[in-house]
């Protein structure tokens, strides 16, 4: 009866030890998936986003990209207009005369040379010879020095340009 006993326990021993053992298979199967899970999760969170940063950059760069559509038009817009009202300022000679005026004594006082040459359109050649003679006494009364001022008669701005003048150095180079 004691060998009984004696084999009873044994085999309770090794019930219990396995019942053990498989609780501890269990237990590092159920921590491997819940790290594969975790893993796989935090991977899909990051893919996310990292899809939501790149659809904020796309949306950032498409309103870029509108806003500096929309800054072009206008740049365009303004254009149009200022050859417009350029054009009807040509046709009018008083308001060219003092257009003229402006455009040389600001050449004048951005180049600060003692020698300064004047381009302008064929048609204009004969107002800008005028419009110099009432220009120059301005600036070298302001300045308080001479400047010698000479029109471009081999080069003209094209004929197609809708007026102004181009001042430049005597040696050929325009203004920064």
């Amino acid at each position: 009866m004691v060998a009984f006993m004696d084999k009873e326990a044994c085999n309770r021993v090794e019930e219990v030890e396995e019942k053990e053992e498989i609780n501890i298979e269990k237990g590092r199967f159920f921590h491997s998936q819940q790290t594969k899970v975790t893993e796989y999760y935090e991977k899909k969170e990051k893919r996310i986003d990292q899809h939501r940063r790149d659809q904020i950059y796309n949306l950032m760069k498409e309103a870029q990209m509108k806003m500096m559509e929309f800054r072009e038009n206008l740049i365009q817009d303004m254009l149009a207009e200022a050859g417009k009202k350029l054009d009807q300022m040509v046709r009018e000679p008083p308001a060219y005369h003092t257009l003229l005026e402006g455009l040389i004594l600001q050449g004048l006082f951005r180049l600060k040379e003692p020698s300064v040459g004047v381009c302008c359109r064929r048609q204009d050649l004969d107002i800008v010879k005028a419009v110099l003679e009432k220009v120059i006494p301005i600036y070298t009364e302001q300045v308080k020095r001479t400047v010698k001022v000479f029109v471009d008669s081999n080069h003209f701005l094209p004929a197609d340009a809708s007026g102004g003048i181009e001042v430049f150095r005597p040696d050929g180079k325009l203004p920064p």
